[in-house]
């Protein structure tokens, strides 16, 4: 199964000047909440914008980077909303921001080497004002990081995995004060820079949910999401003692809370339950702190 090209970013030149068409395609699982969003804050699923000589380039900008960060969100980012920050500046998330800048800018980037030559500093423009943007992001929303420890011998392990499987990174595990663990650079990053190249061959992605045991169980249930899919399939991986990502699993915590979506899953899974007889598999709910795990989900199969 082919991964879907959730969004469009083109662009066209004009008599006087560039029009940049952004559309939100049908195929995102997300279309129609999108959709809604977009025509609440006064634009279509295709917008076509108009940059010339007479128009600030900020202000274009600030229409495109609208537009994309509805494009951009994912399903978690959906349900929890914006954010308002201090100074003004209204966005979801900072992964969020930065995914739809860095494609405005992956835009202008490609354009400007195609562009002719009395059209390349109408262009510049909007690159330097996207690059003012990212930084001021940045200034304004950057915290001073407290490295609490190293990364820890199963961590290292799992960058030595990464590594012989094609990985590429300018990042080191760490773990942040009042953030937990996460990535920290390893070396000064240019906007722009590549942190992290991961190879497609260990991605945990739809089409390896499809290709695995489960398809044939997770397929008969109607509405399941990919997402839940995905998460579902990692519940049952993490204790297939010959999985290929044994690794990576046990670099997991081993307790992890995320309030009313595991709830949601642990209805699915309890329909798995009742469809395929699995008598081991346990659904432990704890409704005084809103949450679900998975103590087993029936046996591997070799």
């Amino acid at each position: 199964m082919a991964i879907q090209k959730v969004s469009s970013l083109h662009y066209e030149e004009t008599s006087d000047g560039f029009s940049f068409n952004m559309m939100l395609s049908e195929e995102d699982p997300l279309y129609h909440k999108k959709k809604k969003l977009l025509h609440g804050k006064g634009f279509g699923t295709e917008e076509t914008l108009l940059l010339s000589a007479s128009d600030s380039p900020h202000l274009t900008l600030k229409v495109m980077l609208e537009v994309a960060r509805v494009v951009y969100l994912d399903e978690a980012e959906l349900y929890f909303g914006g954010v308002n920050v201090s100074p003004p500046i209204e966005f979801y998330t900072p992964k969020n921001e930065l995914s739809s800048l860095n494609s405005i800018l992956s835009l202008i980037d490609v354009s400007i080497k195609s562009a002719k030559h009395d059209r390349v500093e109408l262009l510049s423009a909007l690159h330097d004002a996207t690059i003012d943007m990212i930084k001021a992001f940045g200034d304004n929303n950057g915290e001073e990081t407290r490295i609490e420890k190293p990364p820890s011998h199963t961590e290292e392990l799992l960058l030595r995995w990464g590594e012989t499987h094609g990985v590429r990174r300018k990042l080191q595990i760490a773990h942040v004060e009042g953030a937990g663990r996460g990535f920290v650079a390893i070396e000064d990053l240019k906007i722009g820079d590549v942190a992290l190249e991961i190879p497609e061959s260990i991605v945990i992605c739809e089409e390896l949910v499809c290709d695995s045991y489960m398809i044939h169980i997770l397929k008969e249930i109607d509405g399941i999401s990919t997402e839940t899919m995905m998460l579902l399939w990692s519940m049952k991986e993490r204790y297939n003692l010959d999985s290929k990502f044994k690794i990576y699993f046990e670099t997991l915590p081993a307790t992890f809370n995320s309030g009313n979506e595991l709830v949601l899953v642990s209805d699915v899974v309890a329909v798995i339950v009742a469809t395929t007889s699995l008598s081991r598999n346990v659904i432990e709910k704890e409704s005084n702190e809103d949450r679900a795990s998975l103590v087993d989900f029936g046996s591997t199969p070799k």
